[in-house]
């Protein structure tokens, strides 16, 4: 289902009459087949397989997924991806929405270079994360945090960047993701962010989640998911989806947003 993210409460326009491009929506399933590029021609060709003519790869229809007597004769042409406009990106949500991994998969699938929070954090005060939390307390770390976001949206676009779950809590950080970027709220169920989060070392350098990551997270998000939704330009739900799934999502969101 998609829908309308200017419908969301306490969403606020800034893209004028661009804001019907913004939608909530969820990444859509598993291409059949060998996750090729939309079908565009059909060509008959006995020459062995797989062949390659004018830059372009051709396969046996039987690879991907065509019935019959079709499969042993026929190819068929991968028409390329539209080229992603250059923007932006600021990946937000919280901890264990997976903001790392889809931001090194889009780096992948993009050649854009991926900016991590605590790579952020590392560049604007020279020192790492979890040092900032034990030496100087959390109010220290979401000062830092903040200081990453500016680091941030200063940085060239193409670029792709990994927010602090909790920089949205402040109306000036805030009004930094409304005007900074391309906003993409990764949505998980508070199930999927503590089954992620675990008793791994991301719980272990967030003192808060000891007394039960549930309650915790539960509390948090009820505080923070209506400033998500403030911020973001598009929102995906991420828990039945794969990282490159959510990255097909946003990229074609863009690709949209473009006009391609």
């Amino acid at each position: 289902m998609v829908t309308r993210a200017d419908s969301l409460p306490g969403y606020r326009s800034r893209m004028g009459d661009s804001t019907g491009d913004r939608r909530r929506t969820s990444s859509p399933p598993p291409r059949r087949g060998t996750g090729l590029a939309p079908l565009d021609t059909v060509l008959l060709d006995a020459a062995p397989w797989p062949k390659t003519v004018a830059g372009n790869t051709y396969t046996r229809g039987k690879d991907l997924g065509l019935d019959g007597d079709q499969a042993p004769e026929m190819s068929v042409k991968a028409t390329p991806a539209r080229p992603v406009p250059a923007a932006r990106i600021l990946l937000i949500g919280m901890m264990g929405a997976g903001k790392s991994t889809v931001g090194r998969a889009m780096s992948a699938a993009t050649g854009w270079p991926y900016l991590d929070n605590d790579e952020l954090v590392r560049r604007a005060t020279g020192v790492p994360t979890r040092r900032i939390l034990h030496e100087r307390g959390v109010r220290a770390l979401r000062e830092a945090e903040a200081t990453a976001l500016r680091l941030a949206v200063e940085q060239p676009p193409p670029v792709i960047a990994g927010i602090a779950g909790g920089v949205v809590e402040s109306p000036d950080d805030r009004r930094v993701l409304r005007e900074g970027g391309f906003v993409v709220w990764l949505r998980a169920r508070i199930e999927t962010l503590a089954a992620r989060i675990g008793a791994g070392s991301a719980r272990a350098d967030r003192p808060w989640l000891e007394e039960d990551p549930k309650t915790v997270l539960r509390r948090l998000y009820a505080g923070r998911e209506p400033l998500y939704a403030e911020v973001a330009s598009l929102i995906v739900d991420v828990d039945d989806a794969t990282p490159e799934q959510t990255v097909t999502t946003i990229l074609d969101t863009l690709r949209a947003r473009a006009g391609g």
